[in-house]
């Protein structure tokens, strides 16, 4: 007979049998997979990058006292309380009934699973929780047979610093859930069948039939959203069309907003025990922590006084330069004012012109990663670094010399500037935007680059900075480009509050540089320097609207 599921797997055989010296068909080597909530895995580098170490070395995930966390099942074993957290893990599995121990169907695929491993950290950098997450192989899922649709929403960063202004305008309460295995909470409703995990024996001829969506399956996101939506709504919460991941509610004149990112629950409300209560409501249903009033969420730390509440990655900024300040040698007193050089031009087909050693260099650097770095920086909570990085990041795929110089200019800059992040202050939402173009900036392709930046209660909630579609005959059409991507950007705004039931009575601002782009847009008059704008913007909008309407029949139904 099988084992019994339900047997503590860890318990029940021997820890031996992973020592590479006993035979055993089944134990492999398992294969490296992303974490891709570690900055140590998402960045980390090539195995070129690592061979050069000692010019280029790599950081691991590390811990307190200079605690690595494992990569595989076989180092991960040797640890007792690496152990201790797989049992934890799949006694949690057991209790949610994920699977059944059954006779493996004859023509079935099974699929493979593995345990990732992470330190789970606060915002400090220290280490709260050893976390084994058990992780089904769902590369080996087929479409149509073993999965539909996959397609799952999650809050967008401008609504959740949107919600912060609100915060700091209307004085609400702002709190922070975070769910236990999420995922595993939805039933699947294929037919899936998985090998059994590392360390759990099991007779030949029998597998586990999944019952519940398990971490890695493709559907299992899917799964998750629309049961924790369900269950949102039944609270009496109403979705919003603009963003399906924020909810709202009214009690009188009260305003209550829930925020979904995953499995991170953001709640905001006028009334503090009434915030309590939703929680209480939503404890009762999901295994879940209750964080308080939010101070970190999704890397970033969340300051609230009562003057201000601020938003900052200071933490990870730390965490970028301290993995790459191999690359600051020798710059140790070097100081810049801004992450990029004003007159610097950038050409892709300059990695032909370079020298021997100035090639050498440039294989060496890791380009790419430290990109990735600074995008998920520059989105959140640095738009003073969005430019520079928008540009350096067309770079990826063929990266040169000057172009590896500028991205260590990028981070001198942010050695300077650690700890500066977004910065409510208002007492009223009180939104404005600011557009400007960089006319023919990209000397591959002339095209122009749109930047503009919206702020709400005295911060930034919402900015871009991107190459245009088309190219711009002349500064008048580039800045008028950028004007009609920060109007689309307030309309937005403007459409989420009026969701949640504040509606705007002054018209919202928009400051931009351009007399000509201003004179055409107060006089659209057709002419033919202008007639050709018209007809681009004029498409534009319409697959604008014609997705907008999509989407709202999408959730009727």
């Amino acid at each position: 007979m099988p084992v019994d599921a339900g047997h503590d797997i860890f318990v029940a055989h021997k820890w031996s049998r992973v020592d590479k010296s006993t035979p055993d068909k089944r134990i492999k080597t398992p294969r490296n997979l992303t974490n891709a909530s570690s900055l140590g895995n998402i960045y980390k580098a090539t195995e070129s990058d690592a061979a050069e170490s000692d010019v280029f070395p790599e950081k691991d995930k590390v811990g307190d006292q200079g605690e690595v966390a494992p990569e595989t099942y076989g180092q991960a074993v040797k640890d007792a309380a690496w152990r201790e957290s797989m049992l934890a893990e799949v006694r949690a599995l057991r209790n949610r009934g994920c699977w059944r121990v059954v006779p493996t169907p004859q023509g079935v695929r099974l699929i493979k699973s593995k345990y990732v491993y992470k330190l789970k950290k606060d915002w400090l950098g220290n280490v709260t929780k050893r976390k084994s997450r058990l992780v089904v192989q769902g590369f080996l899922q087929r479409e149509g047979i073993d999965y539909g649709e996959t397609y799952a929403p999650v809050a967008k960063a401008a609504t959740f610093r949107l919600m912060l202004a609100l915060t700091k305008a209307k004085k609400l309460h702002l709190h922070q859930l975070d769910v236990d295995s999420a995922f595993p909470y939805a039933d699947l409703e294929e037919a899936t069948y998985m090998t059994p995990p590392p360390g759990m024996d099991m007779d030949e001829g029998y597998c586990l039939k999944l019952l519940k969506s398990l971490y890695g399956l493709k559907q299992a996101p899917r799964n998750w959203h629309k049961l924790v939506v369900e269950h949102i709504k039944s609270m009496g919460f109403k979705q919003c069309v603009l963003d399906n991941c924020l909810f709202v509610k009214h009690i009188g004149t009260e305003m209550y907003l829930i925020s979904l990112y995953v499995d991170d629950i953001l709640i905001a409300g006028t009334n503090l025990e009434e915030v309590k209560r939703i929680k209480q409501q939503f404890t009762n249903h999901f295994e879940m922590k209750d964080m308080g009033e939010l101070n970190y969420y999704l890397g970033m730390k969340i300051t609230r006084t009562n003057d201000f509440i601020k938003l900052d990655q200071a933490g990870y900024v730390r965490e970028i330069l301290e993995k790459y300040n191999h690359l600051l040698r020798g710059l140790e007193e070097k100081k810049v004012n801004t992450p990029m050089e004003r007159e610097l031009k950038l050409r892709k087909n300059e990695s032909k012109s370079m020298t021997p050693s100035q090639r050498e260099y440039v294989s060496k650097f890791p380009y790419q990663n430290l990109v990735g770095a600074l995008l998920y920086l520059a989105i959140n909570t640095r738009p003073d670094i969005a430019y520079a990085v928008g540009v350096l990041a067309r770079f990826n795929t063929d990266p040169n010399f000057r172009a590896c110089k500028a991205l260590i200019r990028v981070l001198l800059y942010l050695r300077g500037t650690p700890d500066v992040g977004i910065q409510f202050t208002g007492k009223s939402l009180d939104i404005f935007g600011y557009s400007d173009a960089d006319w023919a900036g990209d000397l591959d392709t002339r095209r122009s680059t749109t930047g503009y930046v919206v702020y709400a209660a005295g911060g930034p909630i919402a900015w871009q900075s991107r190459l245009q579609t088309t190219v711009a005959v002349s500064t008048m059409e580039a800045e008028y480009m950028a004007a009609f991507g920060a109007i689309q950007e307030l309309i937005w705004i403007k459409g989420v509050l009026s969701e949640i039931g504040i509606q705007l009575v002054d018209p919202i601002t928009l400051r931009m540089d351009a007399k000509s782009a201003i004179a055409l847009a107060k006089n659209p008059m057709h002419h033919k320097r202008s007639k050709h704008i018209d007809i681009i913007i004029s498409l534009v909008e319409r697959a604008h609207l014609r997705a907008r309407y999509n989407q709202f029949r999408a959730l009727q139904h």
